[in-house]
This record gives C-alpha cells, structure tokens and sequence, in this order.
C-alpha cells in the first residue's frame, strides 16, 4: 500500500472519529435538561428503600431521533411527599433512547435527609437540580470508588445533615481510609481517630443516638514494669470510664483497641487520656453527637 494511500485512510479515520464524537456530544443530554425542554416525558417513583438500586425511572423519547441520555451522579431528586426523603443519585447512567421509545432504568442513590422517613414503594418524585457543592462533590466522588453500601449512606448523612464523621466506620480498608480523608477535607475537619456506632431503632433510619465508640489507642511505654491505665474524662474532668491495661508493661511500642459503650453517656466532648505510673503519655478527644 503506497504512503498515500496510508495518509488518506489515516485522515479520513481521524475526521470519522471527530465527527462521531461531536456528533455523540451533541446527542448526550442531562435527564433534567431533557425534561425541562419537553423531548422526554418522565416517571420517577420509589421503590421502597432508601439505598442503592431505590428508584425506578421511566424515560420515554418525545422526539423523532435517537437521543442519549445523560442520569449524572450528584442529582438530587425530590420527594413529592415531604415527610420521605430526597435520593441523591450518585452512580452515572447514560440511556440510549429511539425515536418515540420509552425505557425504565433503576437508579443508584441514597438518602440525603436522615430523620425523614424511607420512600415508599411507588412514592412520586421530580428530577430536581444537582445538589448543592459540596454534597455533588461527594457523589461525584462516590461514582468512581468502590465502597460498600453502609460508608456510601454514612457519607452522604455527614454531608447533607452534618452527622459525625466518625459514623462512617474506619474498617480498615484503603476506600474507607480515602473516603474519611476526603470528607474531612470537604468539611475542614481532622480525620476522627474513632468510630460512632449509633442505636438502630425500628421507627427510624438513623437515631442520632451514639451507642458506641471504638478506636485504636498507638502509645509508648518508656520504663520496664510499668503501670498503663487508660480513663475516659468529661467535659468537666470527671472519669466517667477506666480501663486498667497493665501492671507490668515493658518499654515499648503498644497498641490499645477501645470498645466504649456510651448508650448512657450524654452527648458532649470526652477525653480520652493514657497513663504510664501516673505520668500522662497521651490525649485524645472524642466529640459524642
């Protein structure tokens, strides 16, 4: 084959490749976008939950060529009903439409107002707008990760009705470790060296009651034979909690994993100190919200 030859089937796939993408860009529009210029019709309704796979909505093409649409990660879609939950999306979606053609797609999200009831099945929603920044900026951070359903929901609640970031439980793994580091950054907070489980109660999704606190306590011991002792003080520097370690630790690097139980703690600010032979090695905050 002569270099011209080569040359012209080389150009010609560079200017098909432009022109499909311009033209697939073109064809891409958002689901609000699309809805609000009346070449789709639209059906959002519940599904019964509150997580993940929650919503069903139904597209359906007003227009007589094919059509992309574009369901982004970061869209906030309102309850009809205002005592259930807005669902924020946070899983992108592109949904090829026909001329005139209808298709239903389930949609990934989860709540964003914690103390509203779930969405029942069938429940009406509207499109709404993409959410305020910070909290489409955790969507859009959500849509690119892998992380497991319980941090997705914990993470969105830290956001959109400022729970504790210690909600969302460190379990050891490099998702969870990047996602607390990003919505401390988000938030301008410190990463929380601990974890708050809260009470699980039938009548609610989420209780805002903390029930426990755990945490890994690093220290070190400098003398042979030594005395640890861990308390737990309250705002008021009463030990509401004492954990004896040990009697007669070697010098040495430690590690302590506290398991509090707070259920009959009231909320407020606690400091957890650690002791060698009464000396204090080391002071950390707990914030109970």
């Amino acid at each position: 084959m002569s270099k011209h030859c080569i040359k012209f089937i080389f150009t010609s796939l560079l200017l098909f490749s432009i022109v499909f993408n311009a033209s697939a860009k073109k064809d891409t529009v958002s689901v609000g976008k699309a809805f609000l210029k009346k070449i789709i019709k639209l059906e959002i309704k519940g599904k019964g939950g509150y997580q993940q796979e929650c919503i069903s909505m139904k597209i359906k093409s007003t227009i007589g060529d094919t059509l992309i649409v574009f369901v982004e990660a970061g869209r906030r879609l309102d309850s009809q009903d205002s005592s259930m939950q807005d669902i924020l999306i946070v899983r992108d979606q592109y949904l090829t439409l026909g001329a005139q053609q209808e298709k239903t797609i389930n949609v990934f999200g989860f709540c964003c107002q914690a103390h509203n009831k779930a969405p029942a099945e069938k429940s009406i929603f509207s499109v709404g707008d993409i959410a305020d920044k910070p909290l489409a900026d955790l969507a859009r951070y959500i849509n690119s990760s892998k992380l497991n359903a319980s941090s997705m929901q914990q993470a969105v609640w830290v956001v959109s009705d400022n729970n504790e970031l210690s909600s969302v439980v460190d379990d050891n793994t490099d998702e969870v470790k990047n996602l607390r580091k990003f919505l401390a950054k988000l938030k301008n907070i410190e990463t929380p060296w601990y974890n708050t489980f809260y009470k699980k109660e039938a009548q609610s999704l989420f209780s805002g009651k903390p029930e426990k606190v755990t945490g890994e306590i690093d220290y070190m011991v400098t003398n042979d034979l030594a005395m640890v002792l861990i308390n737990i003080r309250d705002a008021a520097g009463t030990i509401v909690k004492s954990y004896f370690v040990s009697k007669g630790a070697m010098r040495g690097e430690y590690k302590y994993k506290l398991d509090w139980d707070v259920s009959k703690m009231t909320k407020g600010n606690y400091t957890v100190r650690v002791y060698e032979n009464q000396r204090e090695l080391k002071k950390l905050t707990i914030k109970l919200n």
